[in-house]
């Protein structure tokens, strides 16, 4: 009998001295992952946000959407 895969896990980084500002957030339960990441762009005044799913029948799909880092 296969075990069946299950996640959860984030992290964040926030450096300020190198403008280096990212985070992700995944979850799995079987085949269907979920989850969103985001960093800065090296503008360093856009905010890049991704959320995908993916799983086995559509495969990995992704939006991605822009805001203004303060």
């Amino acid at each position: 009998m296969k075990a069946h895969p299950e996640y959860h896990y984030d992290y964040h980084v926030a450096d300020h001295k190198h403008k280096d500002y990212k985070s992700k957030h995944e979850t799995r339960d079987g085949y269907k992952v979920k989850g969103t990441y985001s960093l800065l762009e090296p503008d360093h005044k856009t905010i890049r946000i991704v959320d995908y799913v993916a799983n086995k029948k559509l495969g990995f799909i992704a939006k991605v959407s822009y805001k203004k880092h303060q």
